[in-house]
C-alpha cells in the first residue's frame, strides 16, 4: 500500500517497483536506454525515458490503483554520486 517515489543519479541494472494502492514515480538518469515494462490496472502510464528492449538496465514498474511514471531525472549528477 502507498506510493513509491524514487530518484536515481546512477542507472540501476535492475529495478522493480510495485504499488497496490498509490502511484509509482521513478526518475532516472540519462542512459543509452532502458528496458521498461510499466503498467497500471486503474491509472495512467507515462514512460518518457529512452527505451531499448536490449538494454542491460531493466525497469519493471506497476500500480494496481494509481499512475506509473518513468521519466528522466534532469538534476545534474554529482561526482562520485550514489544511486538511491
Amino acid at each position: 500500500m502507498g506510493s513509491i517515489e524514487a530518484t536515481f543519479r546512477s542507472a540501476p541494472l535492475h529495478l522493480s517497483a510495485n504499488a497496490d494502492t498509490g502511484g509509482v514515480m521513478l526518475l532516472m538518469p540519462a542512459a543509452p536506454g532502458y528496458d521498461v515494462t510499466a503498467s497500471a490496472d486503474v491509472g495512467s502510464v507515462s514512460v518518457t525515458v529512452r527505451r531499448d528492449a536490449s538494454s542491460g538496465h531493466v525497469i519493471q514498474a506497476r500500480a494496481d490503483v494509481g499512475s506509473v511514471t518513468v521519466a528522466r531525472n534532469w538534476a545534474p549528477a554529482k561526482a562520485g554520486g550514489q544511486s538511491r
